[in-house]
């Protein structure tokens, strides 16, 4: 049996809606193979933080998070399914090293209103789980930056990847974009991003020239 006909149905939230994102990390992904969609019963939050982006010396609230999706009953977002085989499966593990996939998740297609089930989605681990599953990465990266989880109420987008998700998001188009604005949270889980940003930001960051940055995640 040849293993790359296995096909999975991937749930992408955050900077995967971007094409362009997602070609890096799925190559030659054909945009048949992906379609906008409704996913109910998780709400997505800007609470998981990048090792990468945290300062372990800053005091007050950083700009260090990307995205995040739990369960939460009567929440719902929009997100970008998109079909990979065994290879593609891989690559999108190693990239989502500190989550965990989530299996058998039902979304809508929001093009065709056909729903497709045994979708995959990817959460972040929680702390405990991040020191258990992931021991060797907690220990050289997470705690000496002196945090015992990666998910936090805490702390802010890095401005540049919410840069990246929104232009991601508009790119399924403007009805898409505005949804996910209104349906995508702060860590607080309260500030939506229609509440964080006012409509001169969301319109000069989805004018913003994100190649480069794009190259580099």
């Amino acid at each position: 049996m040849n293993r790359e006909k296995e096909v999975y149905w991937i749930i992408g939230y955050g900077s995967l809606m971007h094409p362009d994102s997602l070609n890096r990390t799925v190559r030659d992904i054909a945009m048949g193979q992906t379609k906008p969609v409704r996913v109910v019963g998780y709400r997505r939050l800007f609470n998981l933080a990048s090792v990468r982006a945290w300062k372990k010396d800053c005091t007050g609230q950083q700009a260090a998070a990307v995205l995040n999706v739990e369960a939460h009953s009567g929440s719902e977002f929009g997100g970008v399914a998109f079909r990979v085989g065994e290879s593609g499966l891989s690559a999108l593990d190693q990239r989502e090293y500190i989550y965990r996939r989530i299996t058998g998740v039902e979304c809508q297609d929001l093009n065709s209103g056909e729903f497709l089930s045994q979708c995959i989605i990817y959460t972040a681990l929680s702390g405990e789980e991040l020191r258990s599953q992931k021991a060797s990465f907690y220990e050289k990266r997470v705690r000496p930056l002196g945090l015992e989880s990666l998910v936090s109420k805490e702390i802010l987008p890095i401005d540049q990847y919410l840069s990246l998700c929104l232009q991601g998001a508009y790119w399924w188009g403007s009805q898409f974009g505005d949804h996910f604005v209104r349906n995508t949270f702060l860590g607080d889980a309260e500030t939506s991003l229609s509440a964080f940003l006012t409509e001169g930001d969301v319109g000069r960051r989805l004018s913003l020239d994100l190649t480069e940055y794009i190259k580099k995640r």
